[in-house]
């Protein structure tokens, strides 16, 4: 009996023993496994943001060649939507948004292509170069607007939260600053230009008496 019992305890332990290893090695090969997918995953999201990255910066470069190629006449600065809103109440709502502040940091395209309108206003400058510069913010609104909206394409590219946050950071940051800074612009280039041409006519009446 004694040997019996030995020998029992013996398979005992060899089973228990056995069974913690088959246990550990399942334990080991659902972590590998796990590890394998998080792998996976993680390629897989960087591949979407690529993909999401290349097709924005086509985009974005498509859309800067198509609005450099419209006629300026389609776009009229007294008309809606570029004609000041009332919400806006004479640019208030912009001074609140400190766009006056921070709008000469963001990049401009103007200072790296040198044949766009420059933004400022320097020195003496004839009307229709305000004419020019006035329609100039509305093909960038427009523009910005356009790219802004095609930008939630993203969701289709990289569906899920992924392609959300990608198109809400093109929107943001890519495009929503540089719509307030037209918005902010257009309403004092109206006032230049209102200015200048109610002296124009003051000097013509002047000379026509």
């Amino acid at each position: 009996m004694g040997l019996y019992s030995l020998f029992s305890t013996n398979i005992d332990i060899q089973l228990k023993l056995g069974c913690k290893m088959r246990l550990k090695m399942k334990r080991m090969k659902e972590a590998e496994h796990s590890f394998r997918k998080s792998d996976v995953e993680g390629f897989d999201k960087m591949a979407m943001f690529w993909k999401c990255f290349w097709f924005l910066l086509c985009m974005s470069g498509v859309g800067f060649l198509v609005g450099r190629a419209m006629p300026k006449r389609w776009f009229k600065w007294n008309r809606f939507p570029y004609k000041e809103l009332k919400i806006e109440n004479g640019g208030q709502i912009y001074k609140k948004l400190m766009v006056h502040r921070w709008h000469k940091h963001v990049p401009d395209m103007s200072k790296i292509f040198k044949k766009m309108p420059q933004k400022g206003i320097n020195g003496m400058v004839k009307e229709d170069t305000i004419v020019l510069m006035t329609q100039e913010t509305c093909i960038a609104e427009c523009t910005h607007w356009v790219l802004a909206l095609l930008g939630f394409s993203c969701v289709f590219i990289w569906p899920g939260i992924g392609g959300v946050i990608v198109s809400l950071i093109y929107l943001f940051m890519g495009h929503l600053p540089y719509i307030l800074i037209q918005r902010y612009n257009r309403p004092r280039l109206v006032k230049v230009l209102n200015k200048m041409q109610e002296k124009k006519e003051k000097s013509g009446v002047c000379t026509g008496a």
